[in-house]
């Protein structure tokens, strides 16, 4: 996946926002979900693991676990709790899809406001691109 193909899903998302916010959701946690799974190649992940799990493996692989900080730099707590924060930010993208969004063939959600569906969905954009680019720069492809 490159920052470019990342970024037509984007685009299809967004158009999602107004009209099916669920949908965007839902489309959000999958853009999350398939950014990760391809920061840690085929073969490096179980088929049955959640965002969490495939979050941790990611943070793992690129450096970015909040306790691999060394507490020697300038700034460490800070590094450490942005890094902690991104993590939640993810894990919480897949927890309101499975509450508001199109998670576990729901029928009768609530629908979220729409400045929640778009935050919800620019967020994941966000980190999305954030890893992919950091794989980018790790893997250097």
């Amino acid at each position: 996946m490159s920052v470019a193909e990342l970024h037509q899903h984007a685009t299809r998302i967004r158009k999602a926002i107004e009209s099916d916010p669920p949908q965007a959701i839902g489309s959000a946690k999958e853009l999350l979900e398939t950014t990760l799974k391809a920061v840690l190649g085929e073969g490096n992940y179980d088929p049955g693991d959640d965002i969490p799990a495939l979050l941790k493996k990611a943070r793992s692989k690129l450096g970015l676990d909040p306790k691999d900080v060394d507490p020697t730099l300038v700034g460490a707590e800070t590094i450490r709790r942005t890094l902690s924060n991104l993590g939640q930010v993810v894990v919480g993208v897949a927890e309101i899809r499975n509450v508001h969004g199109t998670g576990h063939g729901r029928v009768n959600s609530r629908e979220l406001e729409v400045a929640h569906a778009r935050l919800v969905v620019n967020a994941a954009i966000t980190l999305a691109t954030y890893l992919l680019e950091m794989w980018r720069g790790i893997t250097g492809k």
